[in-house]
């Protein structure tokens, strides 16, 4: 996903990544074919391999879906290029403590009420520093927007093949598949069980298929039977992770992760911030459902009367994986039961 970064308060200049209004592009394109199915001898003349020019028939179809939104995210309470770099300015009330030592970090400069403290770079942590490259630099209220696409891919195709067409019976067979991919960037926003920076974006992906057999069969004028068989399936794994980075390729050296093959960075909030950062808690969550059946039913004409009787058979199945917080959630700030530096950012 393209990322964006805009300080607030700058004019967007038209035509460059600093515009920020919502881009979109939609590609729809598909087509039809059907016919008699006829397969030619190629190169040696003579009578086609097969002609069903009067007996035999497909057809196929093909929808296919392109689209882009943009998406954006207006942030407030942002580090500054120097909090980044550990330097923080605070007041003489307000200072941050080594948790290690309970002594407060250097002071390199002092001013009037305001004093800057820096965190010497030995303390700084490969995890932390993993998440802070994710996090926008605000200006200077602290104040960004950021932004990501949302992408989606849509493709359907049928196909229809009747194979057998009599004056006593008939055969269809038809296929479908519906296959559609959305990655959003943000992830349950605005609500706080995703991140609001981009990085850490899910996928949706969602696979259906169906398929069909249908014979006719008439025996006489008066008495016909026709025979169903179904098949339909529906996969929907959601919420799968678009960052795979494993907890261990950061840094960390736990084993928390309940389900490897959907392992990613844990979901970190800066709760005095605001910022949240890593792979949503709320998944993956994966579904599949299956449908089979089978139908007869025979129509009778006597005299009068119709008569139609028969029999529906279906099994239905359906799984489902709710992976709820698949790696831990990792929360800083104020009301935080920890031995903290005094801010979340720094902590």
């Amino acid at each position: 996903a393209r990322y964006f970064d805009q300080n607030a308060g700058q004019a967007p200049r038209a035509g460059t990544d600093d515009d920020f209004r919502r881009r979109f592009e939609r590609k729809e394109f598909g087509g039809q074919l059907g016919g008699p199915i006829f397969l030619p001898r190629f190169g040696e003349g003579g009578k086609p391999l097969y002609d069903g020019r009067n007996k035999a028939f497909f057809f196929v179809d093909y929808e296919g879906r392109r689209q882009l939104i943009g998406s954006t995210i207006q942030l407030t309470n942002l580090p500054t290029a120097e909090e980044k770099a550990g330097i923080f300015t605070r007041t003489p009330s307000t200072l941050l403590f080594d948790p290690a030592t309970g002594a407060p970090f250097q002071i390199i400069s002092a001013s009037g009420n305001t004093v800057r403290q820096q965190i010497p770079s030995t303390r700084f942590d490969s995890i932390g520093q993993y998440y802070l490259s994710f996090i926008p630099t605000g200006n200077s209220a602290g104040v960004s927007t950021v932004g990501a696409p949302e992408v989606s891919n849509f493709d359907q195709y049928t196909i229809r093949v009747d194979p057998w067409n009599t004056n006593r019976q008939t055969v269809g067979i038809t296929f479908s598949r519906y296959d559609i991919a959305t990655e959003s960037p943000f992830p349950f926003f605005p609500t706080t069980n995703g991140a609001n920076v981009p990085g850490f974006g899910s996928l949706d992906l969602r696979k259906t298929y169906n398929a069909a057999v249908r014979h006719t069969f008439t025996f006489s004028p008066t008495f016909v039977n026709s025979l169903l068989l179904g098949y339909a399936r529906n996969g929907q794994p959601s919420l799968a992770p678009v960052n795979a980075t494993t907890p261990q390729q950061i840094g960390f050296t736990a084993n928390f992760v309940a389900n490897q093959t959907y392992a990613g960075p844990p979901f970190i909030f800066l709760d005095d911030r605001g910022i949240r950062l890593g792979n949503t808690f709320q998944g993956p969550q994966a579904g599949v459902t299956s449908n089979y059946q089978i139908q007869d039913s025979v129509s009778w004409i006597k005299g009068n009367h119709r008569i139609k009787f028969g029999f529906d058979g279906t099994r239905y199945t359906g799984d489902q994986l709710f992976l709820f917080i698949n790696q831990a959630i990792i929360g800083y700030g104020s009301a935080e039961e920890a031995n903290s530096t005094g801010n979340d950012l720094s902590d």
